[in-house]
């Protein structure tokens, strides 16, 4: 029987540590739990944001419900989605490695590994951060919305500077209405730094006491 490839060999290597090196059940798990106490913390964010453009001054519930359900299994998705693209770029540069030297032993790919996630790290934790608050943002944004229907108001597509061709139209648009608003709901691509912000004093028909800020929607008494 002739001898393997170097490709063949070099896939099994990328599979066998691969396996060393996958994030196990009990990462994953904690990672959602982190991801969703971070949404958490964004839901709060948002729904006080546009609470208080309204002129609601009162405390924002810790989501419940479906919210609170939606934000758990947004987390676990993601999670799973960051496990599962670990595992693929890890391999890929387990591949790297062994190009640059064949002979490397497993202190030779431990070495290499940590350095790399080292340098990874550094714009993939911001990746994930600002993926994680912004669809957040964007889901809290809307909910307040539908459940205030009453509301009436003015926004602006607020942000850094936009270079995608969507967010460059939104942005110069100035003061839209919430049709609009709705039409572009944000994030409005991967990666996007931009939400809609209610321009100050615009926000009207609805009593600020009375606006659902999170927590359960009161029951609509018949007329």
């Amino acid at each position: 029987m002739g001898s393997r490839s170097q490709t063949e060999l070099k896939t099994g290597l990328q599979r066998r540590l691969g396996n060393i090196f996958r994030m196990r059940d009990e990462e994953i798990n904690a990672l959602a739990d982190s991801l969703y106490k971070q949404r958490v913390q964004a839901w709060k964010t948002a729904i006080a944001e546009n609470a208080k453009a309204c002129g609601y001054t009162g405390a924002i519930p810790e989501p419940s419900g479906r919210d609170a359900q939606w934000l758990k299994s947004m987390s676990r998705l993601d999670a799973d989605s960051i496990a599962k693209t670990w595992r693929k770029d890890v391999e890929k540069e387990i591949g790297r490695l062994y190009e640059a030297n064949h002979r490397g032993n497993r202190y030779y790919y431990r070495k290499g590994i940590d350095e790399w996630n080292a340098k990874r790290e550094v714009w993939k934790s911001r990746q994930i951060a600002n993926q994680t608050e912004m669809t957040t943002f964007g889901f809290a944004q809307a909910r307040f919305l539908g459940e205030n229907e009453g509301l009436v108001a003015l926004y602006t597509f607020v942000g850094p500077p936009p270079v995608c061709v969507i967010c460059i139209r939104l942005y110069g648009m100035g003061a839209v209405t919430k049709q609009v608003m709705q039409e572009y709901p944000t994030p409005i691509h991967f990666g996007c730094t931009h939400t809609w912000r209610i321009m100050p004093g615009t926000a009207t028909g609805i009593d600020p006491g009375k606006l659902w800020v999170g927590g359960k929607t009161p029951r609509k008494r018949a007329a």
